[in-house]
């Protein structure tokens, strides 16, 4: 217990020299007088830095019904902020968003910058919670501006996480680094608390494990745990100690990481046995397991996972249940027990339907589904070497990649031809379904050379320098690999709908290179279909677009700040925008600084073709195009959780002509790109980019694309005599073959 008097005896100091530096009044108003409350706000205050949010909300709630009896303003104000952290730090996204603004509401002009500040920044993290990065960018600046202008600091330095987490949510990594390095000089060069330095080393981490660079992500995984060296949030520590053997695992420092997780343990031991401390307990076990199933010793992974399992015949939430039961498979499949193995995997899966089964939105269903997504390839991996039955195992692929989105197959939905490919184990599984024939097999490649070579002509076609017989030589041998085997039951010519898998899910198939020098793309158009099809778009059924119809045509947003330093305007984009308005001329053009989400959101309801002409980043949550920021912040964005939070089932057509807006995580393993995002939506069809783009090239190739469109001619086919001419004057497919069509044609 933290005693009152405590108030009178160091507080009122504190309070003056803050309100004479800082010219901010709250904490001088509350030293001014002791009253019942400040004692349970001083708890609530330690129960947070001890990581006990649940507490922490309690004993501030009671802190500020005390304080409201007293008639302490700035205490009540300041009992509510201990309130918005508990709940962020909780997960608690919407009710930590709906506090956050009532805080920043109340505390309106008054002289309290420290808490307007704070209500900013949670604010930020947890509209971020949510998906809203663009509004959670804007609330970050907000907070960085205002810590600037009253030199508070040491919140300068936490706003300034926030903005650099900001942007690397955006996609903007380079402007990421940039700022953090300052910012970690100015750090180190002063005497702020070592955890002020964790939030920065811990984006670099995440940065540069995005980025394929292992070592580095271990490298600042763990100088960022140090930085929670005398921290007395020991479950923090704890978790923190177990990332950095999971990062030191995958940068092969074998040794590096058994000793965090011993590290790990040892943290656990001093806490309790209360069920949110068990969490973080059962976390860092698994992760380990993880670790030492990466490194191939399974039998020592199945050690700590049966001792798991028998402290824990249930484990505490469906999430960490779906992992034991996923890792638990693969240990057993290792050891040689396939029986064993199956059923942790099928268990694993039923876990993941039940909790998806619940979910309202398509991308909460996929998210839950994304959690069994190893316990998916492991259950067709058993069920093909068990019995060998690839109509059965065929029917688990759909099954499960139909989830989400709840979908059924109408039967002549379908176009003639369709294949689908999944990852499984070493190897590579396809299908072809012809008319009411299944195929399946084995693919002679190997799933290494396959990704390889998938990585390499990704990289070459997006580069228009590559030399011409380098991307056709990577191209035959991915026809090879991919296509030849399934010739025989793919006909002449037509459609071809292709469910891929990981990796591949953005490989152009109309590139690829036949026996006879020519790309596929001369014999078929190809189709991304998402996984299966949506009820909402089932039940609008398919009606071509007119020139009747109206267009909302988005044309080169206005940025501002250091997101229009590093994506300038793009004169071909405004070019772009008016010929595709005036292919339809009920179109509804938001260009310049009317490009907005709120502008967008008002004309959703109406738009039967969406065209986007601007730029894009690669964010945590996949591609987003930018928008216009209205009145504050530097930019918007309009995410893949931002489109599925929308109907957009009136919507035929979807075009994002911008930069890679077609990458993303696979939709079974992670956040969906934005094209999937629209498809979940209700969207038809969407039009997106695998690569980045050329500005120039991209208006010209639009410019066929919606001649031909307008003539009446399906999409998909529209976008294959589009890259056939220009294919004609442009050999190299960075011209001809970055486009792509997803959903149902």
């Amino acid at each position: 217990m933290i005693r009152d008097d405590f108030i009178g005896e160091c507080l009122p100091a504190y309070g003056r020299a803050l309100a004479a530096r800082y010219h901010d009044e709250w904490l001088s108003e509350i030293a001014s007088r002791s009253v019942p409350g400040y004692s349970a706000l001083a708890e609530a205050v330690l129960a947070n830095d001890r990581g006990d949010f649940l507490a922490a909300f309690a004993k501030a709630t009671e802190g500020e019904k005390l304080l409201l009896r007293s008639h302490s303003r700035a205490g009540v104000l300041r009992t509510r902020f201990e309130q918005i952290y508990a709940l962020q730090r909780r997960g608690q996204g919407s009710a930590c968003i709906a506090g956050a603004e009532g805080l920043r509401r109340d505390l309106g002009a008054r002289g309290y910058p420290w808490l307007r500040i704070q209500a900013e920044l949670e604010l930020s993290a947890c509209r971020n919670m949510i998906g809203d990065s663009g509004s959670a960018m804007a609330s970050a600046l907000r907070a960085d501006e205002l810590a600037a202008r009253t030199g508070l600091a040491s919140l300068r330095l936490r706003a300034a996480a926030f903005v650099t987490g900001a942007y690397a949510d955006l996609g903007e990594t380079g402007l990421m680094w940039t700022m953090s390095l300052p910012v970690i000089r100015t750090f180190w060069e002063s005497p702020y608390r070592a955890v002020r330095g964790h939030a920065f080393l811990a984006n670099l981490a995440v940065a540069a494990e995005e980025r394929r660079n292992l070592f580095a992500a271990y490298v600042f995984e763990r100088e960022a745990t140090e930085m929670l060296a005398d921290d007395p949030n020991i479950p923090l520590r704890a978790l923190s100690k177990s990332r950095v053997g999971s990062a030191a695992g995958a940068a092969g420092e074998t040794e590096q990481s058994r000793l965090a997780y011993l590290e790990a343990a040892n943290l656990f031991k001093q806490l309790s046995d209360k069920a949110p401390v068990e969490e973080f307990r059962i976390e860092a076990e698994l992760m380990e397991s993880s670790a030492l199933l990466n490194r191939g010793w399974a039998r020592e992974a199945d050690t700590i996972l049966q001792r798991l399992g028998g402290r824990h015949p249930k484990m505490p939430t469906v999430g960490l249940q779906i992992r034991f039961k996923s890792l638990s498979g693969v240990a057993r499949g290792r050891m040689g027990d396939k029986a064993a193995s199956e059923k942790s995997f099928a268990e694993a899966l039923d876990e993941a339907q039940r909790l998806a089964s619940s979910m309202k939105t398509p991308w909460e269903r996929r998210a839950a589904m994304a959690t069994a997504s190893e316990a998916w390839r492991g259950l067709l991996e058993a069920q093909l070497n068990n019995s060998g039955n690839w109509e059965k195992t065929f029917e688990t692929v759909e099954g499960y990649r139909a989830i989400p989105t709840r979908a059924k197959q109408a039967a002549n939905e379908r176009p003639e031809h369709s294949i689908v490919y999944a990852m499984i184990g070493t190897r590579v599984a396809a299908w072809v379904i012809s008319g009411a024939q299944t195929h399946g097999q084995w693919l002679p490649a190997s799933f290494e050379d396959i990704q390889r070579w998938v990585s390499t002509f990704l990289r070459q076609c997006g580069d228009p320098n590559s030399r011409d017989e380098a991307w056709m030589n990577t191209g035959r041998h991915l026809y090879n690999a991919l296509i030849a085997p399934l010739e025989p039951w793919l006909g002449a010519g037509g459609t071809i709908a292709v469910e891929a898998d990981d990796f591949m899910k953005i490989l152009p198939f109309e590139a690829l290179v036949d026996l006879n020098g020519r790309v596929l793309g001369d014999r078929f158009a190809f189709v991304e279909r998402d996984s299966l099809t949506n009820e909402n778009r089932r039940a609008t059924g398919y009606m071509p677009l007119t020139a009747g119809d109206t267009a909302v045509v988005i044309s080169n947003p206005e940025l501002r700040g250091a997101m229009l330093r590093d994506h300038p305007p793009l004169p071909g984009a405004k070019e772009e925008g008016a010929f595709v308005s005036k292919i339809f001329p009920r179109s509804i053009l938001l260009e310049g600084a009317e490009a907005t989400q709120r502008n967008l959101e008002r004309e959703r309801p109406r738009a039967r073709l969406l065209h986007f002409a601007g730029h894009a980043s690669l964010t945590g949550r996949g591609a987003a195009v930018l928008l216009a920021a209205g009145p504050e912040g530097e930019a918007d964005s309009l995410d893949p959780r931002t489109v599925q939070s929308g109907d957009w089932s009136h919507c035929e057509l979807v075009v994002l002509a911008a930069c890679s807006t077609a990458v993303g995580d696979d939709p079974v393993s992670g956040p969906p790109a934005l094209a999937q995002a629209f498809l979940d939506a209700g969207a038809r069809r969407v039009v997106a980019s695998r690569w980045a783009v050329d500005s120039k090239s991209t208006t010209v190739f639009m410019k066929t694309f919606y001649g031909v469109l307008a003539g009446g001619v399906p999409a998909a086919q529209a976008l294959r005599r589009a890259s056939a001419q220009m294919r004609s004057s442009h050999a190299h497919p960075f011209h001809w073959a970055a486009f792509g069509i997803h959903g149902v044609e």
